[in-house]
């Protein structure tokens, strides 16, 4: 028996793909859902940016941000008001 299979690896995420999950997961959250928080990742560096309301929310969306697969480092730049 001859196997015909060809396995082709997927490849890493890019940056913009870990942007989009990180989004999709804050948007999920029910501490992080309500705010426009924005999200860029360059060289798997996340860059939280926008307004929170509280302290719990800011640590939050950093959580959020830390258990995001392919994510390094974590520049939370949000402002509580």
């Amino acid at each position: 028996m001859i196997n015909h299979l060809k396995v082709r690896a997927t490849g890493d995420l890019t940056d913009k793909q870990f942007a989009a999950n990180l989004r999709s997961a804050l948007a999920r959250n029910t501490i992080t859902e309500g705010y426009q928080i924005d999200v860029a990742v360059d060289d798997g560096v996340a860059s939280l940016t926008g307004i929170v309301g509280s302290k719990l929310e800011k640590s939050e969306a950093e959580t959020v941000a830390q258990r995001a697969a392919g994510v390094t480092e974590i520049r939370n730049n949000l402002t509580i008001q």
